[in-house]
């Protein structure tokens, strides 16, 4: 779990050998809205008041007791598939054991609102108190998430996308929310949005930084925006970032190094990657090849 998070009481390990305080993070990301992380196997017994809304999933199989706001622990389902979803305030205690660890997920009351395009539901009931109930799509996009993080270079807009639709799609299930698509965006918010992508490549974009733009909820503008565009976000994004990689190798003589970070890509080895996936060589391959016959691009070097 999140090592920002209050707890009351928390002990994890084995059972002959309990530690105290949160369990280890594995990979993890955090931006201002939100973080997620791969908690590694582990057993642990909980009490808590979070301090933020949680989402958790679990990627094995696990025996667990528990309960919301409530001192009576009974049977949880735990298994891949069965989300565990809490609201701000919850009070939540488990006894659990997993044996492939989980993804979790901390998301702010203003995340969650700029999701949804409104305050959520006063009370939370049928957010916090109920059992959790097997869903296969749910889990997909949780094992997306985790293979993201595993990735050398985990994209914070990719995994973002993801965790939005886990949380529209669970809320919508447990009927929460319904999918807000009240107003059509239009071609001059998603014109708008799409320059913002471009005008900043370097930066570390996010889901929510691209929706504001657009003035939509994350998830109405995510799903507009791939309808429109023919790609979600951080596909159009990444394509971008590789358009502009591709235009600095014809036109200067800057470094690998440099180009990645005019680009948006973390390293040379993160361009390099992306790079040789779409183009079949890599960046140093393509200028030598520039060089070797100049007259295939029609733009020559400029000093």
């Amino acid at each position: 779990m999140d090592n920002t998070a209050k707890y009351r009481r928390i002990q994890h390990g084995t059972p002959s050998r309990p530690e105290v305080g949160p369990p280890p993070l594995g990979l993890s990301l955090e931006t201002p809205h939100f973080s997620v992380a791969h908690v590694p196997p582990h057993i642990i017994d909980l009490r808590l008041k979070s301090p933020s809304n949680f989402m958790v999933m679990q990627l094995g199989a696990a025996r667990a007791v528990g309960a919301f706001d409530s001192d009576r622990l009974r049977p949880l389902q735990l298994g891949p598939g069965y989300p565990i979803l809490g609201r701000t305030g919850t009070e939540f205690i488990c006894k659990a054991a997993s044996s492939r660890g989980v993804i979790a997920f901390h998301f702010s009351d203003a995340y969650l609102e700029s999701l949804l395009e409104r305050p959520p539901r006063a009370g939370g009931r049928p957010f916090s108190g109920r059992l959790p109930r097997f869903d296969h799509h749910l889990l997909h996009l949780f094992r997306m998430v985790h293979q993201a993080l595993v990735q050398p270079q985990p994209d914070p807009l990719y995994i973002e996308s993801l965790l939005a639709a886990g949380i529209v799609r669970t809320l919508s299930v447990i009927g929460d929310t319904r999918a807000d698509a009240r107003h059509p965006l239009s071609a001059e918010r998603l014109a708008r949005a799409e320059a913002y992508m471009r005008a900043k490549l370097k930066d570390r974009l996010t889901l929510t930084s691209i929706a504001a733009v657009a003035a939509m909820s994350v998830y109405h503008f995510a799903r507009s925006f791939k309808a429109h565009y023919g790609r979600p976000p951080h596909q159009y994004l990444q394509q971008l970032r590789l358009d502009n990689a591709i235009h600095l190798l014809e036109t200067t003589r800057w470094s690998l190094d440099s180009i990645a970070s005019e680009s948006g890509f973390s390293s040379q080895s993160h361009l390099g990657v992306n790079f040789k996936r779409q183009m079949g060589i890599s960046p140093g391959a393509y200028r030598r090849l520039l060089m070797a016959a100049p007259t295939i691009v029609a733009r020559r070097w400029r000093h």
